[in-house]
């Protein structure tokens, strides 16, 4: 085996070229650590930036704090200082008392004062209705015409009485109530002196099976204007609704005469019973006795007097409808009267021994049946020239006794607001057509709360003058109300 051996120059070149390596490496290794040393002492001055700025923006937070607890704390020292002075001025005030009260005579002066301050407002909360009503009452002496405007169950909403002269209104109070009973229409107000009668109507009973089927009730009650108060009547013999009346000049008092009528209610467009039963109503005796029946069934009619004072006298019973017939045999549909019927009332037999007779086709050859509403135009210095109008839609036509026909008379020159249908009352020997219109007012508060303006929309037309005018008032009744469907009725007084 043959070994070569370096000579100790070579090994010295070689330690040194080792040496060399690792001298040139810890060079570059040291020249690293101080790049990156540098980009952490930036991150850091950059970090210690962003946190200085968060202090300041907490200094600046905590000074606003601490003025706001200071005005806060300002603040309650104003309160409690305005407390202290509060306290002060009630307990002089209570020592006052105490001295007014220490003494006899003070005490009683304390008394005397104190019970005409309740008396006084006892007396104002108390008459506040009944002065308005004599107010109301006192401002007709020159012109005695009224309306009374009835829009729903008067047990329910109170009516109204309305001035069309000073374009006043003063509300009713509400009739006598029965908790069982509810939803009263079609009944009858009728003036008589100083008095108003309500008399039967459709109605709803709780007590009744089927619960939603209408029933007449043969209630009758007599609201004195004077007192403004009601007071039940004798009730009918037959309970009806929808149904002919008038007042008859028999007796010392005068009494009422009712004719025909049903059963239907408002809510229904069709259906319900008829009758054929008439009765008369003596206010003296306060009675009611039976009287020869119609000679058919008629309901939704209309009724009348015609005649003078001391002589013969006429009770008219006009339209209305009988029998009812179906479309399609689905829909009913009622068959309208083109007749009228007439009960004559001898001076002295009270209309016991009346008979009917019946007045032919009211309507010429080939023209269709109105069925609206019919008033009567009574004329208070002459009885027997009663007139009878009709409203049907908007047009307006009147009876011809003579001729026993309906003819045209004029027609309404407004229509009524969204096209909703009229109401017809007399006063004055003057068509009044009513139409009703109410306006939700939505205030943009905060609160939202919801208010409705109510308006009357009158238009007057006179037969003789052959004229129309108009009237706007505001409405008392700030909700829709149905004026075709409320009870009218004029008031002389």
């Amino acid at each position: 085996m043959f070994f070569f051996l370096s000579s100790p120059r070579d090994n010295r070149n070689g330690r040194a070229a080792l040496f060399d390596g690792i001298e040139e490496g810890g060079i570059r290794a040291s020249s690293l650590y101080s790049s990156a040393h540098e980009i952490d002492e930036h991150d850091n001055e950059q970090a210690m930036g962003g946190l200085q700025d968060r202090v300041i923006l907490l200094k600046r937070l905590s000074g606003d704090i601490h003025e706001e607890v200071d005005s806060h704390n300002r603040m309650l020292d104003h309160m409690g200082n305005d407390m202290d002075s509060s306290r002060g001025v009630l307990s002089g005030t209570m020592d006052k008392f105490k001295m007014v009260f220490e003494t006899k005579s003070s005490r009683r002066m304390f008394t005397l004062i104190a019970s005409f301050v309740v008396i006084f407002l006892i007396i104002y909360y108390l008459t506040r209705f009944v002065l308005s009503s004599h107010d109301f009452i006192s401002s007709l002496r020159r012109r005695n015409h009224l309306i009374s405007i009835f829009p729903h169950d008067p047990s329910i909403t109170n009516p109204f009485l309305f001035d069309p002269l000073n374009l006043a209104w003063t509300p009713l109070p509400l009739s006598p109530c029965d908790p069982s009973l509810y939803g009263l229409s079609n009944f009858s107000v009728l003036h008589m002196g100083p008095h108003l009668y309500l008399i039967g109507g459709s109605l709803f009973d709780t007590r009744s099976f089927p619960i939603n089927r209408p029933l007449s009730t043969s209630n009758a009650f007599r609201f004195t204007l004077i007192h403004f108060t009601w007071q039940p009547i004798s009730p009918m013999i037959s309970p009806r609704g929808s149904f002919a009346c008038a007042s008859t000049p028999q007796g010392k008092q005068g009494g009422i005469i009712v004719a025909g009528g049903g059963s239907r209610h408002t809510i229904f467009a069709a259906a319900g019973t008829r009758m054929t039963s008439v009765e008369r109503y003596d206010v003296e005796m306060d009675k009611w006795e039976p009287l020869q029946p119609l000679p058919r069934f008629r309901a939704g009619c209309v009724g009348f007097m015609n005649g003078q004072k001391g002589k013969e006298n006429e009770f008219w019973v006009v339209g209305g409808y009988g029998a009812s017939r179906t479309i399609s045999g689905v829909f009913p549909v009622d068959e309208y009267y083109r007749d009228g019927v007439v009960m004559e009332f001898n001076n002295g037999n009270n209309g016991n021994n009346g008979v009917w007779r019946e007045v032919g086709d009211m309507w010429g050859h080939g023209q269709r049946v109105r069925s609206g509403k019919i008033v009567v135009a009574h004329d208070h210095d002459h009885h027997n020239h009663n007139q009878l109008f009709m409203l049907h839609k908007a047009d307006i036509f009147r009876y011809d006794m003579p001729s026993n026909r309906w003819v045209y008379e004029s027609r309404v020159p407004r229509k009524a607001p969204d096209s909703s249908p009229f109401g017809f009352v007399v006063v004055d020997r003057e068509l009044y057509v009513l139409a009703h219109h109410c306006v939700d007012l939505t205030e943009t508060r905060r609160s939202k709360q919801h208010k409705r303006a109510g308006t009357m929309y009158i238009q007057i037309y006179n037969p003789k003058k052959k004229t129309w005018r108009s009237l706007v008032t505001k409405s008392p009744f700030n909700y829709p109300i149905d004026i075709s469907s409320a009870v009218l009725s004029s008031i002389c007084l």
